[in-house]
């Protein structure tokens, strides 16, 4: 058996050159070294020594000048087309960086900016020119770390002032410092006040705003007005408040003021006056003197003055006339309450336990007792829907905070009976049990 390390023996060119069984196949002959020819045409170099051709024909062939390969332009150079790429990568990052990048400390502080929109309009909406001066709080700990970005005035040691647009449209932004340790759960009250000319009626009392928050349905929060003097026939300033809510970063609330123009009022006054004329007669060699004097003298004045009875009711004739809120006026009148309710000029919403809810409770005996519970369900200086109140996570009441549900509508844990009981000075709404002094 022949051994597996021999070389493997070469085919016979022909086939009766095949070697006899047994015998040793004859070496194989040395490798030939085969002489480098030039190709045809090419130059010889100096020395007799001509550089390898590449067959003609094969797409490799290149030109000999004085011995040296043609110069390749820069573009098919690897040196500079590393350059380029790199450039290339460079330029691309940095726009990447800009757009996505770079534009992550404006797009964080655009989502912590807070924003009060107000659309300043006439009855007919169109836009009023109006001056409007606001001022924002925060928290106890942090109440001036903000930064006002509009309107574009400098803000004062105070607030800010802006004017309205031409379409009666204004801005006020802030946006909490990123100093705090946290800077989204920085709250913040906002109150403004602007003057209202003689001749408007101001908005208000109260104003439904649209509160905007991202990935989020749009509510409404109360915006709550109040002016001084009360009197349209003279330059106002008017107060606006959110007593209710507090501003979360990164919330916007538009709001839509209405002043009322104040009807002209028609005065047409008639007088006719007659004349008067006097007669003297002298009859001559007399010294009688006769003279008749008549005088008569007629004034009428008819004045017309156009006016509108209201003709409407107050919160208190309301509660007066339901059966269902008998034991809620009898304590009205024990603490006087029943002429706050009477008041057409103030606003209020008011928490009217029904019958069945103050039975169900031992009331207090003692007078201080008793005007407590009444005061717990009076939020004066507010008119509020039951819309308005769930729009917000709790409301204030005579310095008693409540919690607030949307769904069902609950104010205190206590349900809504009937509800929007609207007259001149404001809301009744009818409650199914009382509130308590802490929810």
């Amino acid at each position: 058996m022949a051994d597996p390390t021999e070389p493997t023996e070469p085919l016979p060119s022909t086939p009766g050159a095949e070697p006899s069984t047994g015998s040793t196949p004859p070496p194989p002959p040395p490798t030939t070294q085969m002489p480098t020819t030039p190709a045809q045409g090419a130059p010889t170099v100096p020395g007799g020594t001509v550089p390898p051709v590449p067959p003609a024909g094969t797409g490799l062939e290149y030109s000999m000048e004085d011995g040296d390969p043609e110069e390749r332009p820069w573009w098919k150079k690897a040196g500079p087309i590393a350059a380029v790429v790199v450039v290339a990568a460079l330029v691309l990052g940095g726009l990447a960086w800009l757009l996505w990048g770079g534009g992550d400390d404006s797009e964080d502080d655009s989502d912590l900016a807070t924003s009060v929109i107000i659309s300043a309009v006439d009855q007919a909406g169109t836009g009023l020119e109006r001056g409007f001066f606001a001022a924002v709080t925060g928290p106890a700990e942090a109440p001036t770390a903000y930064t006002w970005s509009s309107p574009d005035s400098g803000p004062g040691t105070e607030g800010i002032g802006g004017s309205t647009n031409s379409d009666g449209e204004l801005r006020f932004t802030w946006t909490p410092d990123e100093t705090l340790d946290d800077p989204a759960a920085w709250l913040s009250s906002f109150e403004m006040v602007e003057t209202e000319n003689a001749g408007f009626s101001p908005p208000g009392p109260t104003v439904a705003c649209v509160l905007s928050r991202a990935d989020e349905q749009d509510t409404t929060v109360s915006m709550n007005v109040s002016v001084d003097p009360p009197d349209d026939t003279v330059d106002q300033v008017v107060s606006y408040t959110f007593p209710n809510y507090q501003f979360v970063p990164g919330d916007e609330v538009r709001c839509e003021l209405v002043s009322q123009q104040i009807p002209t009022t028609t005065t047409s006054t008639t007088t006719s006056t007659s004349t008067t004329s006097t007669t003297t007669t002298t009859i001559p060699e007399t010294t009688t003197t006769s003279a008749s004097t008549s005088t008569t003298t007629s004034t009428s004045t008819t004045t017309t003055t156009e006016t509108t009875d209201p003709g409407l009711t107050t919160v208190w004739d309301t509660i007066e006339s339901r059966s269902d809120l008998t034991e809620f006026a009898t304590l009205l009148k024990s603490t006087g309450f029943d002429a706050t309710l009477q008041d057409s000029s103030i606003s209020l919403t008011v928490f009217a336990p029904d019958n069945d809810a103050l039975n169900a409770i031992d009331l207090p005996t003692d007078e201080a007792g008793v005007e407590a519970l009444v005061r717990r369900h009076l939020l004066q200086g507010e008119q509020l829907t039951v819309e308005q109140i769930t729009a917000n996570q709790t409301i204030d009441v005579s310095g008693t905070t409540y919690d607030v549900t949307a769904d069902p509508a609950t104010v205190g844990g206590a349900g809504f009976v009937a509800q929007d009981l609207q007259e001149v000075n404001g809301y009744t709404q009818v409650m199914d049990a009382v509130l308590t002094a802490a929810s």
